[in-house]
């Protein structure tokens, strides 16, 4: 007897089960960061109530729009608006609100620049005058567009050759493009780096100290002249009301306690950092490691002698009031 074939059970076609697609949570929007006007002024402010121009401010305005009052290193006002309006609006408006600034005269009004800083080495010192840098380097390199105006990192000296140059630019791109290849400046190729925030080399305009960043300084505030707990734009005569150096004023180092100002560059602990040498006197003030160097931010009046090359900052808020006694650290890195 024969075997039964098997019959053949037909095919059938299975579907992948899909599994679900889970929602994706709609991600909350990112908080827009406030945006500050500088207000650029005469009269420096010596003595000003921040929540007083404020107010003031928003009440001519007839709205909330002011959120905080500082100044800038140059002493101008920093105004920081709340984040649902711009400074461009705020500056348009400026007819409204200007007189809250009556009292210190205003320049102008602007937003904050944003510009980055770089340092040309190289610049040939002898044939070459600094004020052909922005035109130089405009012409033979045209996709650089030179901000603000130049100036030496420190004057040059006649037995030097070349020189290093600050200048600014306003964008990464230009930024790379200088970093990357260079500047051709005076017939010649010069090394381009970013200019650091502060260096072993940089004095404090805040507690006239070395080796931190004046930017963030939390040190006890000192002034350039008298060494006394105030900030050098607000130092004043007892005799005569001078603000600067007069014949009254008996000049002392916050640092060596000498008859100088902070920035003389006969101060020891000054010429002791210089010479990467430990001083032996005993030194007042927030003075740390082996640093020393250029004054950032304003200074107010002339100096009696040889003073240290200020390098200059762009307007940088600082908030009111005296800072607390925290002592930041060097990292005593060289230039």
């Amino acid at each position: 007897m024969a075997a039964k074939k098997p019959t053949e059970q037909p095919w059938k076609v299975v579907q992948p089960i899909k599994k679900p697609r889970a929602t994706q949570q709609p991600q909350p929007p990112k908080p827009t960061e406030s945006e500050r006007v500088t207000v650029r002024v005469t009269k420096g402010p010596a003595d000003y109530s921040p929540m007083a121009i404020r107010n003031a401010i928003n009440q001519k305005l007839k709205s909330t729009i002011v959120a905080k009052v500082a100044t800038s290193q140059k002493d101008n006002f920093v105004i920081t608006l709340l984040s649902n309006h711009t400074a461009a609006e705020f500056i348009e408006k400026r007819p409204l609100w200007q007189s809250a600034f009556e009292a210190y005269g205003i320049q102008g009004v602007e937003e904050p620049s944003t510009w980055s800083k770089l340092i040309a080495h190289g610049v040939p010192t002898r044939d070459f005058d600094l004020g052909l840098f922005k035109a130089e380097v405009e012409t033979f390199n045209p996709d650089v567009r030179v901000k603000g105006s130049p100036r030496w990192l420190n004057q040059p000296c006649p037995e030097k050759r070349a020189g290093s140059v600050v200048f600014s630019v306003a964008t990464e791109a230009e930024k790379r493009t200088c970093i990357q290849k260079g500047l051709i400046v005076a017939g010649i190729t010069v090394k381009v780096e970013a200019a650091k925030a502060f260096t072993a080399s940089t004095q404090c305009f805040r507690c006239q100290g070395y080796g931190h960043n004046p930017q963030t300084c939390k040190n006890r505030v000192k002034c350039r002249l008298c060494a006394g707990n105030h900030p050098t734009r607000h130092h004043k005569c007892p005799t005569c009301g001078a603000s600067e150096t007069c014949s009254h004023l008996q000049p002392r180092c916050s640092n060596c306690t000498g008859p100088h100002p902070a920035n003389h560059t006969d101060c020891e602990v000054y010429r002791a950092i210089k010479a990467r040498r430990p001083t032996t006197s005993r030194t007042v003030g927030p003075t740390a490691g082996p640093t020393a160097g250029p004054t950032a931010g304003p200074t107010v009046g002339p100096t009696v002698g040889p003073t240290v090359n200020p390098f200059q900052e762009e307007d940088t808020e600082m908030e009111a009031g005296p800072p607390g006694p925290k002592k930041l650290r060097p990292d005593g890195s060289p230039w």
